[in-house]
């Protein structure tokens, strides 16, 4: 007789492996539309002011504020159509991303712009004497062709760390509630 290591599995954890092995534990595309959720209600925070990102955006200019008065009536930062803050707040919105699987999420917008207040343009400069005069007619900046013209660094994709850390909890509490349908249960160590 041989020596032999036997493994007798119970019903309910045979069904929890078989259901592991599946994939079907990562398919979580609720607990990624509730990210998305979280990270537009985040959005939503940080361009009504009642949040800070965590890199404080650097103050409009004087002649940046008067310009956003006269064009859109208000001198919100990132905000003068509000095309890019509805993309970014909204679900389904024109240039909304919200694309959701079971294993993964992408949030943001499509608004071509927005990567550059994400990085900035520290070395824009004057490109053409229509952009000169441009400038000086709307803005009563009488540059030279050449001279800087920088975009500050305000990155209106990125979520904030608190926002972020939150999102396992998001994830475990979708887990939960797939241990509740095979009667496991996750407990913290």
């Amino acid at each position: 007789m041989a020596d032999i290591f036997k493994i007798q599995i119970d019903p309910k954890t045979k069904a929890v492996l078989e259901f592991l092995g599946k994939g079907k534990l990562l398919e979580l595309k609720q607990a990624m539309e509730n990210i998305g959720k979280d990270y537009r209600k985040h959005k939503s925070r940080i361009f009504s002011g009642r949040e800070l990102p965590d890199t404080k955006w650097p103050r409009l200019k004087t002649v940046t504020r008067i310009f956003k008065r006269q064009k859109f009536g208000a001198t919100r930062i990132l905000v003068g159509s509000g095309a890019m803050k509805k993309s970014l707040i909204r679900e389904g919105s024109t240039h909304n991303v919200s694309e959701v699987s079971a294993k993964q999420g992408e949030f943001g917008t499509r608004i071509p712009y927005a990567q550059f207040h994400r990085t900035g343009l520290p070395n824009r400069r004057v490109k053409s004497q229509k952009q000169r005069f441009w400038l000086g007619l709307n803005l009563g900046l009488w540059k030279k062709v050449g001279d800087p013209l920088p975009l500050p660094k305000r990155d209106p994709i990125t979520p904030n760390k608190s926002t972020v850390d939150g999102w396992p909890k998001i994830i475990e509490k979708e887990m939960r509630s797939i241990g509740k349908l095979f009667e496991f249960e996750i407990k913290e160590i």
